[in-house]
């Protein structure tokens, strides 16, 4: 009877063991109903997403309170706000993109993507991202493309900051357009660490820069081209580039039909090894 009993408890042990491990192994989770990131009435089963955890939107979900997740996918039904004040912090430990928007991402606080190992990007974006003024974004590609705009739907508006760090991969550009995707640049941004080339635009895509565009403000690892474009690129009226530590060319136009680079802005500057930091290019470094 003793080693019935015994045998009984260590069964049940094992199940409780057993369920323990799954449930905290249960990677995502899943949006429920409108609502704040933080109620456990937002997500499917009541568990709000934590660090390690990977989070899918499909309804209208705000982060009024500071959080974190491995990973968020916003579906296009979907969309996520980040309130003023409040940061979302993506650890981005897989190989998932560590923030894929596909519906309407709009940021007024601080978004970390870091360590993500996609070759899609850190930041893949096909829906409609707005980082507004005063609005943070941090991606670090660790493993390929930081920040991927594509889809004829593809919209990133960035007035606020937007950091852009460490793609290792030499194959990988930090910042690709494709298939119609469009960057309007009214803020800062800056694009560092990528041996491959800084910014890629393929046709029929199109950057659009009436802000501060900074390319190559690290000399760690500089890239093969600053900007090299298939598709549109404008620098309009108010836009101010920067672009340094390239080892080849600053900006290279292909001969696709279509490539087109314009400049409106009252400052364009190609500063391809003709900027050295010993002759007074000295540029703050973020990363």
């Amino acid at each position: 009877m003793e080693n019935q009993l015994t045998t009984t408890r260590f069964v049940l042990s094992l199940i409780i063991l057993f369920c323990t491990v799954n449930i905290s192994s249960a990677q995502t989770i899943t949006s429920a109903q409108n609502g704040a990131w933080d109620q456990t009435s937002t997500w499917v089963g009541g568990v709000v997403p934590v660090a390690g955890n990977d989070a899918t939107i499909n309804h209208a979900v705000t982060a009024t309170a500071n959080a974190a997740a491995q990973s968020v996918t916003v579906n296009a039904a979907g969309s996520l706000t980040v309130d003023s004040g409040v940061t979302l912090t993506l650890d981005g430990a897989s190989s998932t993109e560590g923030f894929d928007n596909k519906g309407t991402t709009t940021n007024n606080g601080t978004i970390i993507i870091t360590n993500s190992t996609s070759t899609s990007g850190a930041l893949a974006n096909s829906g409609t991202l707005d980082n507004n003024a005063g609005g943070v974004i941090n991606a670090d590609g660790s493993g390929g493309r930081a920040v991927n705009v594509f889809g004829a739907s593809a919209v990133f508006n960035n007035a606020g900051t937007l950091n852009v760090c460490a793609t290792v991969s030499s194959t990988w550009e930090a910042v690709f357009l494709y298939n119609s995707g469009t960057i309007n640049n009214t803020g800062i941004m800056n694009v560092d660490n990528s041996p491959s080339t800084y910014v890629y635009l393929a046709s029929p895509s199109a950057f659009n820069n009436d802000g501060t565009l900074t390319l190559g403000l690290n000399t760690g690892t500089n890239a093969h081209r600053g900007v090299y474009v298939a598709g549109t690129f404008t620098n309009q009226t108010n836009g101010i580039l920067n672009v340094d530590n390239s080892n080849s060319e600053a900006f290279y136009v292909s001969t696709t039909a279509g490539s087109t680079l314009i400049n409106q802005g009252t400052s364009l500057m190609y500063s391809n090894h003709s900027c050295e930091r010993s002759n007074g290019c000295v540029l703050s470094e973020y990363c």
